[in-house]
């Protein structure tokens, strides 16, 4: 076979494959003048078998790749992926896992899959995100409705604007720890002026 030029082993390829192996022995010698036995050939389709299999293999992976960087380019990160996009993605991870199995890009749905669940991690980061700063908020409102009149009285008292803020910081957040003590950090920070 490795006297064929490669256009007449993709030829013999494509004819022996399938037919029969006494069929193809005679076709290869009605052809190209090649002598050849059965289990010559049948050694010879086993090996390109494998390799056309290991091509197509990489070709998949090629174009996982691909689609992987296409992918990064349209939405650069995780963190730019929106909830329209993330509705496509599981659509097409969908429409992907609908097909037969020997049709379907595995590549491809793992792919998707991955960055669907990437949207959906991120989703889920913004709403918590977003439910601890009502929360906070909700907390600061609660603590300032219950202290109103003492808050009322140091606004209303003597002092500049800094000595009211210190107060009300001192009501509403409890004694401040000494911002000046940088023994318990560490060494590798310098000693900083106490701020006033």
């Amino acid at each position: 076979m490795s006297k064929l030029t490669p256009e007449q082993q993709e030829a013999a390829w494509l004819h022996c494959e399938y037919v029969s192996l006494p069929e193809g022995v005679l076709w290869l010698k009605s052809q190209f003048n090649l002598t050849t036995s059965r289990s010559a050939l049948s050694n010879w389709l086993r090996r390109r078998r494998a390799k056309n299999s290991l091509d197509a293999c990489f070709n998949r992976l090629l174009d996982t790749r691909e689609q992987a960087l296409l992918i990064g380019k349209l939405f650069r990160s995780a963190t730019k992926i929106t909830v329209a996009n993330s509705v496509l993605i599981s659509q097409a991870a969908f429409e992907e896992l609908q097909k037969k199995s020997e049709d379907r890009d595995d590549a491809k749905i793992s792919t998707l899959m991955r960055l669907a669940l990437q949207a959906k991690e991120q989703e889920i980061k913004e709403k918590v995100v977003a439910l601890q700063a009502h929360r906070l908020q909700f907390d600061a409102a609660k603590v300032v409705h219950r202290k109103f009149k003492e808050l009322k009285d140091i606004d209303d008292g003597d002092g500049d604007e800094a000595t009211k803020i210190e107060k009300v910081m001192l009501l509403l957040f409890g004694e401040r720890p000494d911002v000046t003590d940088f023994s318990e950090v560490g060494p590798d920070l310098p000693e900083k002026e106490p701020l006033t």
